[in-house]
């Protein structure tokens, strides 16, 4: 494990670095720090055996690095990019097609994503998802979270200002014991 949470001066060179030379990586944080999209393809590259990936809140990120994890490290089960304004639908897709053990993802207030990208594949590991301030997604996600994620327990969804209570009821109702938080 390695956490370089708010390290805003560490550079790419750096991280390619630690790709290289810990290759068994299994759970990098980087939140709030200044990695780029050249320091995660450098991790995916050499890290496959990554398991957890939160770089929630580094602006730099881009669908470049998430779609490198989806092709690199299918084994990844949780990924944090909340508040990442660079990521887009092209990015959640890969990861929910190609990492069939996803348990965890938070994409909150990633403002670029829509309905097209939340849960489109199957995702049968998934049990805490936030899509919290994802201002674009309306009742449609929902209904794709219900019929895709049976192992569901957690659904954030507060200033989603076009999901209603229809959609809340239906997933509720398929998914007894399934905390919302509004």
């Amino acid at each position: 494990s390695l956490s370089v949470f708010k390290c805003e001066h560490l550079t790419d060179a750096s991280m390619e670095a630690i790709a290289h030379h810990c290759s068994s990586l299994k759970s990098l944080s980087g939140r709030s720090s200044n990695l780029t999209d050249a320091s995660i393809k450098g991790i995916a590259e050499n890290c496959p055996f990554l398991t957890l990936l939160d770089v929630g809140d580094c602006p730099f990120i881009t669908d470049v690095s998430i779609c490198a994890i989806a092709r690199h490290c299918p084994s990844i089960t949780s990924l944090d990019v909340g508040d990442c304004v660079m990521i887009s639908d092209a990015a959640i897709k890969a990861i929910t097609r190609r990492c069939r053990h996803l348990a965890d993802l938070n994409v909150a207030r990633c403002l670029r994503i829509t309905d097209a990208a939340i849960i489109t594949a199957p995702c049968p590991s998934l049990s805490f998802l936030s899509v919290c301030g994802c201002v674009k997604l309306t009742d449609n996600s929902i209904e794709n979270i219900a019929s895709h994620c049976p192992s569901l327990i957690w659904l954030g969804i507060s200033q989603c200002r076009n999901i209603t209570d229809a959609s809340i009821k239906a997933i509720a109702a398929s998914h007894p014991g399934l905390a919302v938080h509004v």
